[in-house]
């Protein structure tokens, strides 16, 4: 099997290309949200229930919709303001598939295929967003179990891992060492005590100052780890036989454990994969929810991303949750499908 040098390259610089875009998004919004946002802003606004709050982050892409290649910066910044761990990685999770953008992009994806209620790929949009909810929210009360238990989730020297160090950066690190595991996680009811602690009203330019030098050192940061990642998902793209697959999808519990190591190595964006997954029609229903609802929560990128930030034992509880409540469902989802046809078939 001989190496396709041009077509690694093609695929590296469209990964690149294709990530950039909502890579500089993420760090602007990152900085927007340390600069312009008070401390403990979306701690207040989420419910004091634990599990209602995780259930609410897991809607919070509808009111800040984010693609998963900028998610990483902003979920750093939502912790950094209050946000608790758990709900900051179920909006993670959940952000690059429950958001317009997305949901909308599945829908003209399968357009006239797997529709439901007569509107066209709404029975897809519904599948991928349930099973993104779903996880998400299962992956953020794991996280809040381990929490609770005094298990570290957050790396403490997450901030410190910085290519570009600015006049903001120290500024923040010194500003709290550790923002995540904290005694007073749990605690909601002392959040307006700490506003005394909130930094002297600066002028515009010194804010505008501020946000940019945040996001230029976000974007650098996660430029870095998206290289490596696009690096190593285009040399899978072009060592694997694409024209072999479709003689795997006739077995529908391989075909799904096959479509998620496809959405965990090619590294697609969450506003193209859909397109992608359509394109793959000798492949089941179930099979290719797995690799819509997978693909943007975890893939090579995202991965290399996480052990930035999490602590070794949070990733791995997180991916291994990941695949086995996504695996289970997309399953459930075949078996039902077997019961009797709720979506309009297509392939």
């Amino acid at each position: 099997m001989t190496f396709d040098v041009g077509y690694f390259l093609v695929t590296f610089t469209s990964i690149i290309f294709e990530a950039l875009p909502f890579i500089v998004l993420g760090a602007i919004i990152s900085g927007t949200l340390e600069e312009l946002l008070p401390q403990k802003f979306f701690s207040r606004w989420l419910p004091k229930n634990r599990l209602l709050a995780i259930m609410a982050s897991s809607l919070l892409g509808f009111i800040l919709p984010m693609c998963e290649c900028g998610i990483v910066p902003v979920m750093r910044r939502l912790m950094r303001k209050g946000v608790p761990a758990s709900c900051a990685i179920t909006y993670m999770l959940s952000a690059p598939v429950i958001n317009p953008i997305v949901l909308v992009s599945t829908a003209m994806a399968f357009w006239g295929f797997y529709d439901f209620l007569g509107i066209p790929g709404f029975g897809m949009v519904l599948l991928r967003a349930g099973a993104a909810f779903v996880t998400a929210v299962i992956v953020g009360v794991t996280i809040e179990r381990m929490i609770r238990r005094d298990i570290p989730v957050v790396r403490d020297d997450s901030r410190r891992i910085r290519l570009v160090t600015t006049d903001e950066s120290l500024r923040l690190l010194e500003e709290d060492e550790v923002f995540e595991d904290r005694p007073h996680d749990h605690d909601h009811d002392h959040d307006h005590d700490h506003d005394a602690d909130s930094p002297k009203p600066r002028s515009l330019l010194d804010r505008l100052t501020a946000i940019s030098e945040i996001a230029l050192g976000d974007f650098l940061d996660i430029a870095a780890f998206l290289v490596i990642g696009a690096a190593l998902a285009a040399l899978v793209n072009t060592l694997i036989p694409r024209a072999q697959l479709d003689e795997l999808a006739d077995y529908n519990t391989f075909s799904i454990l096959l479509m998620m190591g496809l959405a965990a190595l090619l590294s697609l964006c969450s506003e193209a994969d859909a397109f992608v997954a359509a394109s793959m029609t000798a492949f089941p229903l179930s099979a290719k929810l797995a690799f819509l609802v997978l693909g943007p929560m975890f893939d090579i990128k995202l991965y290399i991303m996480y052990q930035w930030v999490f602590t070794s034992r949070a990733v791995k509880v997180i991916v291994f949750t990941l695949t086995v409540s996504i695996f289970v469902i997309c399953q459930l989802v075949h078996w039902i499908s077997l019961l009797g046809p709720t979506l309009t078939s297509g392939s």
